[in-house]
């Protein structure tokens, strides 16, 4: 199956809104990361591709140096940037 480019992913999914749910993802990334990194993921710098509506990002955040967060989906961009500000948060 080939699937072409998503640029309104957040429209036809809303579950990317739902901060618990991606809350969990959140978990089991920074599970991952820690397991791989060779240092504290608080001294790493984090590019996020394919960040949606930044909720897996913003979580990331809280423990991450910083993350500078990437994807094509134009509403979930804007949605990003208007209510998920923080200083080492950038969509």
């Amino acid at each position: 199956m080939i699937r072409g480019y998503q640029y309104y992913f957040s429209k036809n999914s809303p579950y990317v809104y739902e901060s618990d749910n991606r809350g969990r993802k959140a978990c089991t990334m920074l599970a991952v990361l820690d397991d791989f990194l060779c240092e504290t993921l608080s001294k790493c710098d984090v590019l996020y591709v394919d960040g949606s509506t930044g909720a897996i990002d913003n979580f990331v955040a809280d423990h991450a140096g910083s993350v500078i967060s990437v994807d094509i989906d134009d509403a979930a961009i804007k949605h990003a940037q208007e209510t998920l500000v923080k200083e080492n948060f950038e969509f």
